[in-house]
């Protein structure tokens, strides 16, 4: 919907993510500060899943370059690292 750089891609399956349990991990988020105006996102976890699934070469150094960027951006506080919960399919 929409023209670049404003469009909005609305999709009713994504191969790689389960409805059910990406919603239950969605992220709410206001994208108008004006009237509080909030949107669902999936969870980094999903959308990185998703492009795991999707296999294309872009899709997968897509996923190395969000890995590399949350490894930088956050300390491991002990938690479970993203490569596992998508089956350490990226390295």
């Amino acid at each position: 919907m929409g023209r670049e750089p404003v469009a909005v891609d609305i999709l009713l399956e994504i191969d790689g993510v389960d409805f059910d349990r990406a919603w239950e991990k969605r992220v709410d988020a206001v994208i108008d500060t004006a009237s509080g105006f909030t949107a669902h996102f999936i969870s980094s976890a999903d959308f990185m899943a998703a492009k795991v699934a999707a296999g294309r070469p872009q899709d997968i150094a897509d996923v190395a370059a969000l890995r590399k960027a949350a490894e930088t951006r956050a300390p491991r506080s002990g938690k479970e690292p993203p490569e596992s919960k998508l089956g350490g399919q990226i390295q």
